[in-house]
């Protein structure tokens, strides 16, 4: 079930995904684009750093896309992230890799390698500006299509030993009935 943080309709969690909100000392988060242009895309709410999501399970991490959206949107061109760094981070929170790449207006994809058991993702940049004077550096940007795949149980082979002893009985209680159908 999908959730938004009110007032202001931050994301709080789709489908299997939370996405990170309130990690400082005041409203951040991810919003819906809400420019409009990106209809489906998320951005950083408050141009922060190291917002992340995270899964309920591992998952293999297939692929995300996104751009620079501080280049994107006039009012927010002095805030540009700079490279976007994305850290995947395992269950007991141990960075696997991290992949730095430079956004441009226009959506890209990032292919994550099906990277196994990840359980966190968490976006970074490397440059910014102090948007709001308190010494934080701010930058924008926006994701979207998270693709990956659910690290499926396998299922629990059958003893051969039981596949064996169904089999002897199954051909017993045949030639029981073969030699009962002669009997009459």
């Amino acid at each position: 079930m999908d959730e938004f943080i009110q007032p202001d309709n931050r994301i709080g969690r789709i489908g299997e995904v939370t996405f990170s909100h309130d990690v400082y000392n005041h409203p951040d988060g991810f919003v819906i684009e809400p420019e409009g242009i990106y209809t489906e895309g998320a951005t950083n709410w408050y141009g922060e750093r190291r917002e992340f999501f995270e899964f309920d399970n591992p998952v293999t991490m297939i692929s995300i896309d996104y751009l620079n959206y501080s280049q994107l949107i006039s009012n927010l061109n002095a805030w540009d992230p700079g490279n976007l760094i994305f850290e995947l981070y395992d269950v007991t929170d141990t960075l696997i890799i991290s992949y730095e790449i430079t956004p441009t207006v226009s959506i890209q994809t990032l292919n994550f390698n099906n990277q196994t058991n990840v359980s966190k993702v968490v976006i970074d940049f490397n440059e910014g500006a102090p948007r709001y004077d308190d010494g934080r550096l701010h930058g924008w940007y926006l994701i979207d299509n998270i693709t990956y795949n659910d690290l499926a149980i396998g299922e629990v082979p059958i003893p051969s030993s039981v596949v064996l002893l169904m089999t002897g009985m199954i051909i017993m209680l045949t030639i029981r009935k073969i030699k009962r159908q002669k009997s009459l």
